[in-house]
């Protein structure tokens, strides 16, 4: 009895040693209760002891949230957890929350190959929600987007310029926050200059800080002013929770006005050269006299044209008169989604910010198609007042990402998961309207 007690707590500890020593995941974020467009930090640790075999991340789609253009290298350290040592990989990723609410991070999975000592394994992380704070109110006039803390600087090339002449305006944001995500400032010059449109650049100095660097191209019109002005930009600084102000200094030009020279006129002489003789004026005699009064036909002639004109623009009114608008018939209503599909397959998702933008287009488009009126996003509650309630969530969710993320840093996937959610969505809608 002793034994079979022995042998029994002997085989608890080994399987006790045996699933402590199994591979895991937790996923965490540095912050649960950002605001709209605050950066946070979803680090994805995959524990593990001994020798571990190759690994297959499945990530999720990450929808409501913008994800990071930077790419940050795995870490790979030692650290303690419940009491137990482990070698950890550490995978970080930079996400910005496009909407206010509770958002979800969904599960990742790892699938870990087979090795000589060890079977294939495969982990999984809890799914992980986030509530999102939205902007406070009211929004300054330049606020631009930046949520974080930021210095702003300015800068021209080259200062000592003529009118006419072109010169490089830059205007660099630095500090931590949603620097992917800032719109350019607005920029205000005389009329006769030309601004056109900003470039920007990106730069990462680590997880943390970085620089937006906004150039545009100016064309100096004349000396009405004599410096580029500053510039005003006001960001949500979510420590303070309060919006601040950044102005950049004036940058001073020298330009110098040029006058165009008029040319001088050089009279050409005109010089005819012929050896034939110029033949004399022929004889008019008075029977050849044109009548006085047209014959019939040549009136006929002028008028016809006209007329005929006007027979053709009285049959187009008819055809063309306007008539109250009738709800699309059946077939035209079952076209709608083959509509949409046609559309959003379309789209160029190597562009993805410009891919979000056709694709909330494509989505009113199918809207108004199907109801017969013009669905914008002011009116979208008159159209969704006649759906079940999971699809009115379901289809504002998609509204509300495909606007907002015109302006995040989302990926090719990014939209790419959005075109299907879009389509499964009002494929759903086919069958209650």
């Amino acid at each position: 009895m002793r034994r079979g007690l022995l042998l029994l707590s002997l085989l608890w500890i080994v399987a006790g040693t045996i699933a402590q020593t199994r591979p895991f995941v937790v996923g965490s974020v540095d912050k649960s209760t950002p605001y709209v467009g605050e950066p946070i930090l979803y680090s994805l640790k995959l524990y593990y002891q001994g020798e571990i075999g190759e690994r297959f991340v499945s990530e999720p789609s990450f929808v409501g949230f913008g994800r990071s253009r930077v790419v940050f290298e795995a870490l790979a350290y030692s650290e303690t957890f419940e009491g137990v040592n482990y070698s950890v990989l550490e995978q970080r990723y930079l996400l910005y929350p496009l909407r206010a609410g509770t958002l979800t991070i969904e599960t990742f999975q790892i699938d870990i190959a087979e090795t000589p000592f060890d079977p294939a394994w495969t982990v999984f992380t809890d799914d992980l929600s986030i509530t999102v704070l939205p902007y406070l109110e009211p929004v300054p006039d330049d606020f631009t987007n930046g949520i974080g803390q930021f210095t702003v600087s300015a800068d021209a090339s080259p200062k000592n310029i003529q009118t006419g002449d072109a010169l490089t305006w830059t205007i660099t944001i630095s500090g931590a926050g949603n620097l992917e995500q800032l719109l350019a400032p607005t920029i205000v010059l005389p009329e006769s200059w030309r601004l056109f449109d900003a470039e920007v650049i990106y730069e990462q100095d680590n997880l943390r800080f970085g620089r937006t660097i906004f150039s545009w191209r100016v064309i100096v019109g004349d000396d009405s002013v004599s410096s580029l002005p500053a510039v005003s930009f006001s960001y949500f600084n979510p420590q303070t929770e309060q919006y601040e102000s950044r102005i950049s200094a004036p940058i001073p030009l020298d330009i110098m006005v040029v006058t165009a020279q008029p040319s001088e006129a050089t009279e050409i002489p005109i010089i005819v050269e012929t050896e034939q003789a110029i033949l004399p004026l022929l004889q008019v005699d008075n029977e050849a006299i044109l009548p006085a009064r047209p014959p019939q036909w040549f009136w006929w002639l002028w008028v016809l044209p006209p007329l005929f004109t006007l027979l053709m623009w009285g049959k187009g009114q008819i055809k063309n008169r306007p008539m109250s608008e009738p709800r699309p018939s059946r077939r035209a209503r079952s076209r709608a989604l083959q509509m949409l599909e046609k559309q959003t397959n379309q789209i160029n998702y190597g562009q993805a910010n410009k891919a979000y933008l056709e694709l909330s287009e494509a989505v009113f488009g199918y809207l108004s198609n199907k109801m017969g009126m013009t669905i914008t996003q002011e009116n979208l509650d008159v159209m969704t007042e006649q759906l079940p309630d999971r699809l009115k969530v379901a289809l504002q969710r998609c509204v509300d990402e495909a606007m907002s993320g015109q302006y995040a840093p989302i990926t090719t996937d990014d939209a790419k998961q959005l075109q299907k959610r879009i389509v499964r969505v009002c494929r759903a809608i086919e069958t209650v309207l």
